[in-house]
């Protein structure tokens, strides 16, 4: 599941001014995701249906509990809806009749805990890539019904060129025995009992050939009354052919008022957690020892640490503790909010962007940070970009840039006497390189080494950024 919180409603469209929390049940599909780095991300492992409860502290004494904006629920499905992929041979394979009856009732749980997590008048979007009604339209109408105080939306104006079709109102459901039923009532004792299965079985054992759950009343159509007040219609269905692609299930759903007090999930002794570097993954990040952020202000022109600033910085447990803060994240209000609860239950797997890292290793000296590569989209929220060289920024001439993109590097000899002086009397550690295009400046990073300042960057950001020129000045 995916949450997001802003500061208020009318800012909800800029993202610095909020956090989005990406969360998964899986710790490699976690470790997978943290490889996305924004101030406004947090990464955090849990299974959704019990994801945690958090409380902040605001002017009052009294403690609330946070709600979120909208929230994107992708249950785990069947996956029949992506059979058209290449690789549709061992989707087949591993495909059996009874997933869609194995998964139906942990979609109802996420669901239903994305709907007890979103504030009034938010969105919940729930979504699968099958087109079995027991995962799709069966799971909305339950939630309906457990939930009065939520209703559908009507998106189907919403991305006009998108070809679809409305949710279905009647289906039947096929038992493990492959018999055909059209009500809960044609249900045979058999179909009704859960099979017992042993946990470290499930885990080992191909989904395809777990035993059939039992049938429930939920998975069946709703009735005629039900049909009329459910708006089911609202569903939206991409079946595979319509757009020449994979098939996918999209409800909306909006809280149109406030609910029962929903359940207070907080970690229990029992929840593993797992550690990184013998710290728990949910102390990783805490705020940093004060005097790091002076050197980063006077060479970047930041205002990091100071009432002006609309972000926070953050540095790694392990680092703080033992006195060597090699890198420092920056994090917006409301991640910040979240990272400094201290009873958070929350486990953080990532959060942030890598803003500023040492080039040496003299931990003693204040003034030894460099903005990284992930940075420097956000560097202007942060800094006065001076538009001739000051500092640690370089302006360079529309030549200068080009060269440096298209050789990766320019010699020290082809720059201004000014650059050069800057350059000589802080050779030692990177340069913000200020490079113009038509009415934007694009900033890059570089090096001093030897006579030649080089790009900073692996291959994809060198060519991202050179793409960006290309288009400007067909380089």
């Amino acid at each position: 599941m995916c949450f997001s919180w802003f500061k208020n409603k009318t800012n909800s469209q800029h993202i610095d001014q909020g956090v989005v929390i990406a969360n998964d049940a899986d710790q490699k599909r976690c470790f997978l995701l943290a490889d996305i780095s924004h101030p406004a991300l947090i990464v955090t492992q849990h299974e959704g249906q019990r994801f945690p409860s958090e409380f902040l502290r605001y002017t009052t004494q009294k403690l609330h509990s946070i709600q979120y904006d909208s929230i994107l629920c992708d249950v785990p499905c069947s996956g029949d809806g992506t059979f058209r992929k290449k690789d549709r041979t061992k989707k087949l394979a591993g495909w059996g009749g009874n997933l869609a009856i194995n998964v139906h009732s942990l979609q109802i749980s996420l669901l239903k805990r994305a709907i007890e997590l979103v504030k009034v008048r938010g969105r919940v979007v729930y979504s699968t890539c099958s087109m079995n009604p027991i995962e799709n339209e069966a799971v909305v109408a339950e939630i309906l019904r457990m939930f009065p105080n939520v209703q559908l939306v009507d998106v189907s104006k919403e991305i006009p060129n998108l070809n679809r079709r409305k949710g279905l109102t009647t289906w039947k459901v096929m038992s493990a025995k492959g018999d055909i039923l059209e009500n809960y009532e044609q249900a045979s004792p058999e179909d009704l009992v859960e099979p017992e299965t042993n946990p470290d079985e499930v885990k080992t054992t191909k989904k395809k050939f777990l035993p059939p759950g039992a049938i429930k009343k939920s998975m069946f159509p709703p009735d005629q009354k039900e049909v009329k007040t459910f708006n089911l219609g609202r569903c939206i269905r991409i079946h595979p052919h319509l757009n020449d692609s994979g098939g996918f299930f999209v409800a909306v759903f909006q809280k149109i008022k406030a609910g029962p007090t929903p359940p207070v999930y907080q970690r229990t002794k029992t929840e593993k957690n797992f550690e990184v570097k013998n710290y728990p993954i949910d102390q990783m990040f805490v705020p940093i020892p004060r005097g790091v952020d002076q050197g980063i202000n006077q060479f970047f022109k930041t205002s990091l640490g100071t009432a002006a600033s609309k972000f926070k910085i953050f540095a790694r447990n392990e680092s703080v503790t033992q006195e060597k803060v090699s890198k420092v994240y920056l994090l917006t209000d409301k991640a910040a909010d979240i990272i400094k609860i201290e009873s958070r239950s929350m486990r953080v797997v990532t959060t942030g962007v890598p803003a500023f890292g040492r080039w040496n290793e003299n931990f003693s000296q204040q003034n030894n940070f460099g903005p990284t590569v992930e940075i420097l989209p956000y560097l202007p929220k942060i800094a006065t970009i001076p538009t001739i060289s000051a500092g640690r920024y370089l302006a360079f001439t529309k030549e200068n840039a080009k060269e440096l993109l298209t050789k990766k590097l320019v010699l020290f000899k082809s720059l201004s006497e000014k650059q050069r002086l800057t350059i000589e009397s802080l050779k030692e550690g990177v340069f913000v390189v200020v490079a113009p295009l038509k009415n934007i400046s694009v900033l890059l990073l570089c090096r001093y080494n030897q006579g030649q300042l080089i790009l900073c960057g692996n291959k994809e950001e060198q060519w991202y950024t050179k793409t960006i020129f290309n288009y400007y000045y067909a380089l």
